[in-house]
């Protein structure tokens, strides 16, 4: 039996600067939907200047565009498109979220655990 990951909290900033070190992973990511196309179970976030194409095909999309949603889901560089695309088996939406206090929040969770696993 397989065990999934329950995501490791990242920005879509991150995913953009960086996609080699997210390809393969798990991840779990806020963003507004936008671009949601049901017939080719393609979607976009965004979250401030970056972006992430989903592939939804894992999901159904209950939300209207420009939701503020979490996915939750693997993620892969795609050699076609030349960018990471994530393949969410969760998407929620979050839109009572305060995004500020959310960015807060995982910036604070990853210095705790920085710091929790140095000797």
């Amino acid at each position: 039996m397989t065990t999934l990951s329950s995501g490791k909290h990242v920005f879509i900033e991150e995913l953009v600067e960086n996609p080699q070190k997210y390809d393969n992973t798990s991840i779990r990511v806020l963003g507004r939907l936008i671009d949601y196309h049901a017939a080719r179970n393609t979607a976009t976030m965004v979250s401030k200047n970056a972006s992430l194409r989903l592939n939804t095909e894992l999901v159904e999309i209950y939300v209207r565009d420009t939701c503020l949603v979490q996915c939750i889901g693997e993620v892969h560089y795609d050699q076609n498109i030349g960018q990471l695309v994530l393949k969410p088996r969760i998407l929620r939406n979050m839109d009572i979220v305060d995004i500020d206090i959310y960015e807060k929040t995982v910036l604070a969770s990853r210095q705790y655990d920085k710091s929790a696993a140095s000797p």
